[in-house]
């Protein structure tokens, strides 16, 4: 059986969001790999252990970072959460090229996030987000990853969700992107096998069309 940490990373806004969207898409995702997975959660805002995060990470096979994102990038309790648990010596070392002394090698990460904006504020009328794909807006958090040596799958988003919740619809879709990753029980994805993980090489950092 595979081992799956999801990374509770929402934080709370008073009078726009209490993170129950959140709350329901790990949920979901639980229920969706409970046949084949061993799951562990992390609510960042309940607190944590360093140490017992670090072993979670050491432990998993795959890390779902779920978080909505705030200011075009992860919220304030998941930045901090990553400065106390990726430490050096744990996760990355010194390496003969910049970057490239992750210690997590051979596990996989997948961010799935939450967004006020609306697909349409991609599209490339759409302001200040026009031509810009959402892990084109997330690429610190990607390279932050990478850093300790993790392997991206492909990202999940839900848009819209302050305005336009529709949580049900939103579940679905992550239900099927859950299954369309993990296609067999036997997670051949996680043993290099998929074809379906993304790579953030330059192509994948230009304006999309």
């Amino acid at each position: 059986m595979n081992k799956v940490l999801i990374v509770n990373g929402a934080e709370p806004k008073a009078g726009v969001a209490d993170g129950s969207f959140n709350e329901g898409l790990i949920s979901v995702a639980k229920q969706t790999l409970q046949p084949f997975a061993e799951v562990r959660t992390t609510r960042v805002m309940d607190g944590y252990d360093i140490a017992e995060e670090q072993q979670k990470y050491q432990w998993a096979d795959l890390i779902i970072l779920q978080f909505p994102v705030y200011w075009f990038s992860a919220p304030a309790a998941l930045k901090r959460y990553i400065d106390d648990v990726y430490a050096h010596g744990v996760f990355f070392a010194g390496a003969e090229r910049y970057g490239e002394g992750g210690l997590l090698k051979g596990r996989r990460y997948l961010l799935s996030t939450t967004w006020n904006a609306a697909e349409k504020a991609f599209h490339p009328d759409g302001g200040v987000l026009a031509g810009l794909a959402a892990d084109q807006v997330l690429t610190s958090m990607h390279i932050t990853q990478r850093y300790v040596g993790l392997t991206p799958l492909e990202s999940f988003a839900a848009f819209n969700v302050i305005d336009e919740p529709r949580f049900e619809y939103w579940a679905e879709r992550w239900r099927r992107h859950i299954n369309s990753l993990y296609s067999s029980p036997s997670f051949e994805l996680l043993n290099g096998h998929s074809p379906q993980h993304i790579r953030l090489n330059q192509a994948d950092l230009s304006p999309s069309t």
